[in-house]
C-alpha cells in the first residue's frame, strides 16, 4: 500500500499500514451440510447447514478506532446458518445440462457481534458423462450482501463475482461420490469502494445417495 499526500507527495501515515493493505490471504472456508430431495421433472430441492471451521476475525471497527491493525475478510460467519438450495438437470445429447443455486442465510451475531451478510450461489453448465464418472465445466457466480458488527456496516462484505468452475464426479463406491473442483474468478464487483479479488480457489464435495 502506498500513500500519498493531496499534492502527491509520498506520506507514511503516524498510524502505520492498519487498514487498507495490499496482501493476499489464504484459508479453509466453511463446511456445509446440505441433504437433496428428487421432487421430479429433474428437479432437486435441499436444506442444510454451515459448519463453522473458516476462520473470523474480531471487531475490525472498534480495532480501527483504536489505532490497532484489524482485517475485513474473513473465511467463515462464526455461525451455524440455514441454507436452501436447488438443483434442476437434464440430458441434452451426450451432456447433462444442469443449474444449481443455494442460499445462506445467518440468523444471528458471532462471538465476536459480527452478523455475517446473505450469501447466493449458482452454477450453471454441461457435464460430460463418461462410465461411473463426469467432467463439468461451469460459469459459477455468487452474490453477498452487507453483513454488520453490532449493527454497523462492515465495509469488507457486499460484492458479486462470477468465474469458471471445472468440476470432476467420481464414483469410488456404490452410492457415494467425491467431486474435486477448481474455480478462477473472471469478474468481482464490490458494493462499496473497497477491491476484493477471489484467487484460485479449490473445492472438495462428498455426496450419498439413499
Amino acid at each position: 500500500m502506498r500513500y500519498t499526500t493531496l499534492t502527491g507527495e509520498p506520506y507514511d501515515p503516524p498510524y502505520g499500514d492498519i487498514h487498507h493493505r495490499t496482501e493476499t490471504l489464504t484459508n479453509v472456508a466453511d463446511a456445509q451440510l446440505t441433504g437433496l430431495y428428487l421432487v421430479g421433472g429433474g428437479l432437486q430441492l435441499g436444506a442444510g447447514i454451515s459448519i463453522p471451521i473458516g476462520h473470523t476475525e474480531p471487531n475490525p471497527i472498534v480495532l480501527g478506532r483504536e489505532g490497532l491493525t484489524h482485517e475485513h475478510i474473513q473465511f467463515g460467519s462464526g455461525t451455524v446458518d440455514p441454507i436452501v438450495s436447488a438443483l434442476w438437470s437434464t440430458p441434452v445429447g451426450p451432456f447433462i445440462l444442469s443449474a444449481w443455486a443455494d442460499a445462506q442465510l445467518p440468523l444471528y451475531e458471532n462471538s465476536h457481534g459480527f452478523r455475517a451478510p446473505i450469501t447466493a450461489r449458482y452454477t450453471v453448465g454441461p457435464t460430460l458423462p463418461i462410465g461411473t464418472t463426469g467432467i463439468a465445466l461451469q460459469y459459477a457466480g455468487q452474490y453477498q450482501s452487507i453483513g454488520k458488527w453490532d449493527g454497523e456496516v462492515d465495509e469488507g462484505t457486499g460484492f458479486h463475482n462470477g468465474g469458471l468452475l471445472l468440476r470432476a464426479s467420481l464414483r469410488p463406491w456404490k452410492g457415494y461420490r467425491i467431486s474435486p473442483g477448481i474455480y478462477q474468478e473472471l469478474y468481482s464487483k464490490s458494493l462499496s469502494d473497497e477491491s476484493f479479488k477471489q484467487g484460485t480457489t479449490y473445492s472438495l464435495t462428498f455426496s450419498r445417495f439413499f
